[in-house]
């Protein structure tokens, strides 16, 4: 007699994996807000997705974010695997690649910053920027309705400037 698992597993299996390859996937826009838990950094990511193929996708944008210390601007770029099309779980890996600029006290630095004429006053600020670069691993779950959709996801900054933040995200996916 065969294993009563097995008859119910395989034709469900063969069921969601043609229902995924004849998944389609249009070109999509999508707006990710995200933040620490703590909300020492939070920011903005806006991208806009392709996928090569029904289990893949690949996004690239631009990323606005902050801490307590700098204001980052870069472009981010990621590829995820994923499953399904109403419902669909990914994981991916990224990067963030920009520049990171904070305002610095300039009263004692001998350089008029502000171009007034006057060298080292009390309140003269300079601005300071450094390159900032980051590899993601993330994971998340897409929920689609037509040509709207929402993403949950959490991330993991590495890079130059800090890391091991595990960060959360809501996003906004609009087809186009």
């Amino acid at each position: 007699m065969k294993n009563p698992f097995t008859i119910c597993i395989i034709p469900l299996f063969i069921f969601a994996y043609g229902h995924a390859a004849a998944s389609s996937c249009e070109r999509k826009a999508t707006a990710e807000f995200w933040a620490e838990k703590d909300i020492k950094i939070g920011g903005i990511d806006v991208t806009y997705t392709i996928c090569p193929n029904w289990f893949s996708e690949a996004r690239a944008g631009v990323s606005y974010y902050a801490d307590n210390e700098f204001l980052y601007q870069g472009i981010t770029s990621s590829v995820r695997l994923k499953y399904g099309d109403v419902v669909s779980p990914y994981v991916g890996l990224g990067l963030l690649v920009g520049a990171a600029e904070k305002t610095v006290d300039a009263s004692t630095d001998g350089i008029d910053n502000n171009k007034n004429g006057v060298i080292d006053e009390s309140d003269e600020k300079r601005t300071i920027a450094q390159f900032s670069g980051f590899i993601y691993p993330e994971v998340g779950v897409a929920f689609f309705s037509g040509s709207f959709g929402l993403t949950l996801s959490a991330r993991r900054h590495f890079g130059s400037t800090f890391s091991g933040s595990l960060i959360y995200s809501l996003g906004m996916v609009f087809e186009l």
